[in-house]
């Protein structure tokens, strides 16, 4: 008999704050540190930090064949064990290549950036994290909320630490890699042991057939999901680029304490949201053969929260820069309003398009994202020819995001609702 997925529903506010507040904490860390790491390390070594995670970022995408975001879907929990090991054995075949990868075209003279001792940490990261992403969504799904934001908060305590500890014996920019990979890790480690000691049966059915298995069911993942993820990041870079060439780097740093004002603390409370959301829509829909209830209480609750946020940047937003940055980040604020109906959808929309995902509908979602990919430099562009203005090109570049949110909105609820509505 199956476990009604809606008992217990007061449990939703608490595992968001659960997870809400281990992500703060493990946030915060860093930025608390910042003052310190920023004396011990010089720019140029956090240059390389900074193209270490780039090129490590793209790596991973192929590390999971995102099958990682189905692991929440099956019915029976010995199908999601073997998507977590499907992710892992991906990664891992994924590391290799592009360690071997590497060593070949590092032998090659000239090619010295690759000759440099650090690049060699790629493929261990996109190891590491291609595993933390399946265990993450292992771990949503068995609702242990407090041992992820447990996870998350060593992770990043452990990195701070090494990274200072091996800055002031002058390991340079090798403290700072180090760092990354012990956080990693602890977070792998922790989550493995405890998934060990309280799943072994399960772990006992994983093998060639099931892999293979699962492997074709949730083939859309990597089909649609993969080069969507592709072109999501590629799209989202895209606009600093464009605005760096049409306006300069002053209005990129404005635009940036921007981005670390809302977007940084928006994203604690919607990650939280969406990792409750997909345990608790997946569960109901696996039931039900459809989330719209849980999908309307989150609706509802993002609802309230995004208006507060756009209420906030559009009244307080220039005060509070003034009076903590000074009078000469004050443009920031007028960026903020200019982007305030972009903050509001994507706030409101973003964690409740994991409905595409249950209804396996990637090829939609691949769709949308080439949409995104030409509409967004078309915003920047048209904005700026319009304008010549930044304020004004980054109002339009918010519209653009505007109505793709709602259409993300009306498709998502309509998916919510069942096989049947969609």
């Amino acid at each position: 008999m199956f476990k009604n997925p809606l008992a217990n529903r007061g449990d939703f506010f608490r595992n968001v704050l659960t997870l809400m507040t281990g992500t703060t904490i493990a946030q915060v860390v860093p930025l608390l540190a910042s003052p310190i790491l920023r004396r011990i390390f010089s720019p140029e070594e956090f240059g390389v930090l900074a193209l270490y995670i780039s090129i490590s970022s793209l790596a991973v995408i192929f590390g999971t064949g995102q099958y990682h975001i189905a692991v929440v879907l099956p019915k029976r929990q010995k199908d999601a064990v073997n998507i977590v090991a499907l992710c892992i054995l991906t990664g891992s075949i994924v590391s290799l290549l592009s360690l071997m990868a590497l060593i070949l075209y590092g032998l090659f003279p000239g090619n010295l950036e690759y000759q440099s001792t650090w690049i060699y940490f790629v493929p261990l990261k996109v190891l590491t994290a291609s595993s933390i992403l399946a265990l993450d969504a292992w771990t949503i799904r068995k609702k242990r909320f407090s041992a992820l934001a447990k996870a998350r908060i060593s992770q990043s305590f452990l990195m701070v630490i090494v990274n200072i500890s091996g800055g002031l014996f002058g390991f340079g920019t090798y403290a700072l890699l180090i760092g990354s990979a012990a956080g990693d890790i602890v977070h792998l480690g922790y989550l493995g042991i405890l998934s060990w000691h309280k799943e072994k049966s399960y772990l006992m059915t994983v093998n060639w057939g099931s892999l293979k298995t699962q492997a074709l069911e949730y083939r859309k993942f990597p089909l649609y999901s993969l080069p969507s993820s592709l072109i999501s990041t590629a799209g989202s870079e895209m606009p600093i680029f464009l605005l760096n060439g049409f306006f300069g780097k002053t209005v990129l740093g404005y635009l940036s304490l921007t981005q670390r004002m809302i977007a940084v603390p928006t994203a604690i409370i919607s990650t939280a949201i969406l990792d409750v959301f997909k345990e608790r829509a997946s569960a109901e829909y696996r039931v039900l053969g459809n989330c719209k209830k849980t999908f309307q209480k989150t609706f509802k609750a993002l609802l309230l929260i995004s208006s507060l946020l756009v209420l906030s940047i559009v009244f307080l937003s220039p005060l509070l820069i003034r009076l903590v940055f000074g009078e000469e980040w004050a443009n920031s604020a007028y960026y903020a309003r200019a982007l305030s109906p972009y903050f509001f959808f994507s706030f409101l929309v973003s964690p409740l398009t994991y409905v595409f995902f249950m209804a396996g509908k990637q090829k939609e979602v691949f769709l949308i994202h080439c949409y995104v990919f030409l509409s967004v430099p078309a915003s920047l562009i048209i904005g700026n020819h319009l304008f010549r203005e930044p304020e004004a090109t980054l109002f339009v570049y918010s519209i653009n995001y505007s109505v793709i949110y709602v259409f993300y909105l009306i498709r998502s609820f309509q998916l919510s609702r069942g096989s049947k509505f969609a």
